[in-house]
């Protein structure tokens, strides 16, 4: 599985989506190149997208910093509540 996903080139595979997208990274990531998935964000089409830096934190945001995991998933799905509603 690792040769499959080394081989993913999201930027060709997936340059564009039809919906909200959330990127969520671990600053001190070991197993995601946060640059890269940064970069991908970048250039990713989508309605609506917002990028989550986590300073403190690696792989496992949920339970590496949990209470500022599930405030940031709150206010991401209210935005995206919200934008929905306009």
């Amino acid at each position: 599985m690792n040769d499959e996903i080394s081989q993913l080139d999201l930027r060709l595979s997936a340059p564009s989506v039809d919906v909200p997208v959330i990127f969520m990274l671990g600053r001190h990531d070991r197993h995601v190149n946060s640059r890269m998935a940064a970069a991908y964000f970048e250039r990713l089409q989508a309605p609506s997208k917002s990028l989550i830096w986590f300073e403190g934190a690696a792989h496992n945001i949920p339970f590496e910093q949990p209470e500022l995991f599930n405030l940031r998933v709150t206010q991401a799905l209210h935005g995206l509540e919200t934008r929905i509603d306009r």
